[in-house]
């Protein structure tokens, strides 16, 4: 099958750090070519994949990113990414014709522009469902979707969204696994000890409550993430207070060997998500290194984290330090085969595969 994957461009194709999306798309890639097929991606020029490389831009936009930005900059930079990444999907689609399937992970210009072309267009939705963004999807419902949770599923069900498979994000489970040496972010004091939370620094991630949480748990905390603009004046308020290098770590974001070492050194994983969040990537990528996750019941947290199995659900601090006290009576061994069932990359790729069989024209050639 002639397939075009059509990723954001605002972190390169696998991300150096944080970037779930385009994490989820390379490995799909590399799996579609392994496979057999003609895979094209459209992503930044500075990604690596098995796939043919159609780029639009040399280099991933938040490389070209400053920080701190003025308002007046940061309006400036918007606009210029906005007009970025719809010449890239334009330009992806403007090939549509060489495609038995198109499947987009950009977003709402591509899902848009599909009625454009001829060639059956799928995309995954990677999002939230915000009253900003229904009426979108109402004049689009009829667009074929993929969600990446039951959860996300039901609620595109109550927008009557033509959803056609739930597809869980995959990860490489078997690079979880590497001999790696402890992480040279983290004193040795703290190893074996601390808990970590990893991913973005914002209020809906519930970074603060992770903090809190850790504190009443008695143990050291390693804040492992990326720090938005729109989270900066959050950072200073409630999380960078409580950064004293000894209770709480701040290591910044990390990516690749570093990120593994942390994961692999941590006692358990804090995700005390405050939002209905779609998937979770760090969650998955926490249990194939066989480390437990104390989440919050929100979203697709109690889809991925098998209570009592390979982590904890609970509501609040209490709840959350209390479940710390726990984490040693689970296996690490069963949390990892969990993740390989449910969320190795292969299986993603065959659950991709099985969509586009029902969604795409038949192959021409």
């Amino acid at each position: 099958m002639r397939i075009a994957l059509i990723a954001p461009i605002h972190e390169a194709c696998p991300p150096r750090g944080y970037g779930g999306i385009e994490l989820v798309v390379a490995l799909l890639a590399d799996g579609l070519v392994e496979r057999g097929h003609d895979v094209t991606l459209f992503a930044s020029g500075d990604s690596a994949t098995r796939a043919r490389l159609r780029p639009s831009v040399p280099r991933a936009l938040r490389a070209e990113q400053p920080f701190p930005l003025t308002p007046e900059e940061a309006a400036n930079r918007r606009s210029a990414h906005l007009a970025a990444e719809l010449l890239h999907v334009c330009g992806a689609l403007e090939c549509a014709a060489d495609f038995d399937l198109i499947h987009n992970h950009a977003g709402y210009t591509g899902i848009a522009l599909a009625r454009m072309v001829r060639t059956p267009v799928v995309s995954t939705l990677h999002g939230p469902f915000t009253p900003e963004n229904r009426g979108f999807f109402g004049v689009m419902r009829d667009h074929p979707y993929v969600a990446i949770s039951h959860d996300q599923r039901s609620a595109a069900a109550d927008l009557g969204l033509n959803v056609v498979g739930v597809v869980y994000n995959g990860i490489d489970t078997r690079w979880f696994e590497l001999p790696t040496p402890p992480s040279d972010l983290v004193p040795a004091s703290f190893r074996g000890r601390y808990l970590l939370f990893l991913g973005r620094i914002s209020p809906e991630k519930g970074t603060h409550v992770a903090v809190a949480a850790a504190r009443r748990a008695g143990l050291p905390l390693v804040l492992a993430g990326k720090i938005d603009p729109v989270d900066a004046a959050y950072w200073r308020e409630e999380v960078q207070p409580h950064v004293d290098g000894d209770r709480v770590r701040f290591v910044g974001e990390v990516g690749g060997d570093a990120k593994r070492a942390i994961l692999l050194g941590a006692r358990a994983v804090l995700h005390p998500v405050q939002w209905p969040e779609p998937f979770g990537l760090v969650m998955a990528e926490a249990m194939a290194a066989g480390v437990p996750v104390i989440a919050c019941p929100r979203g697709s947290a109690p889809e991925l984290v098998e209570d009592g199995i390979t982590g904890f659900l609970r509501e609040d601090v209490a709840g959350i330090a209390q479940a710390v006290s726990l984490v040693d009576r689970l296996a690490p061994g069963a949390i990892r085969e969990s993740c390989r069932r449910r969320f190795d990359a292969a299986r993603m790729v065959d659950d991709y595969l099985a969509v586009y069989e029902r969604v795409a024209q038949p192959c021409s050639v």
